[in-house]
């Protein structure tokens, strides 16, 4: 089977991937065509989720991923179901709010959480090395914790992560109702 997902904006690609996934028998194969790096990126990382081995590559501006579905050796599944969802870049508001907001972000170290999604002027943490949340969340990356920033908050903003992933409204949505989420 084939499916063409050229051109179409996020999350339609992914979730049109998971739906046609949802509907195949074990050892159908399918073939996707895009031309968005970061469509791939997420729809890898969807099958990656499910257990699927897959393949992918690239001519020209067209990438492919092809699998074949397969029961799943395992699932991927964080040991950690907190998710910290932000939308701004401060608790409250003026040089207070951004203060508490590097504050809690800093507590985070000594508490187990799974992910945190960035989507408003909160990506803009992940984006410039100077802001004071850069180094605490970089800290938190590496420590295990997931940073995922949506992708069209990133384009909206014309800017790029230095750390975290790009990520996309079905992702997000999938961990926000999969997990416990917090919101500063």
């Amino acid at each position: 089977m084939r499916l063409d997902l050229q051109d179409l904006p996020c999350p339609q690609p992914v979730t049109k991937v998971k739906e046609v996934y949802e509907s195949m028998k074990d050892g159908e194969g399918l073939k996707i065509t895009i031309n968005s790096e970061v469509s791939k990126q997420n729809i890898e990382r969807f099958l990656h989720s499910v257990g699927q081995d897959f393949t992918s590559g690239k001519q020209q501006d067209q990438h492919f991923i092809s699998f074949t579905k397969q029961k799943p050796k395992t699932t991927i599944k964080s040991t950690h179901d907190e998710v910290l969802f932000l939308k701004s870049l401060s608790v409250g508001e003026g040089e207070l709010g951004g203060m508490l907001f590097v504050g809690f972000l800093t507590t985070l170290k000594e508490r187990k959480i799974g992910k945190i999604v960035l989507v408003n002027e909160a990506v803009k943490a992940i984006c410039d090395e100077s802001h004071p949340a850069f180094a605490v969340l970089k800290d938190l990356e590496q420590m295990g914790v997931k940073i995922l920033a949506c992708g069209n908050c990133l384009n909206y903003f014309q800017i790029e992560p230095k750390i975290g992933m790009v990520s996309n409204a079905y992702e997000i949505v999938d961990s926000l109702f999969s997990s416990k989420v917090v919101s500063l």
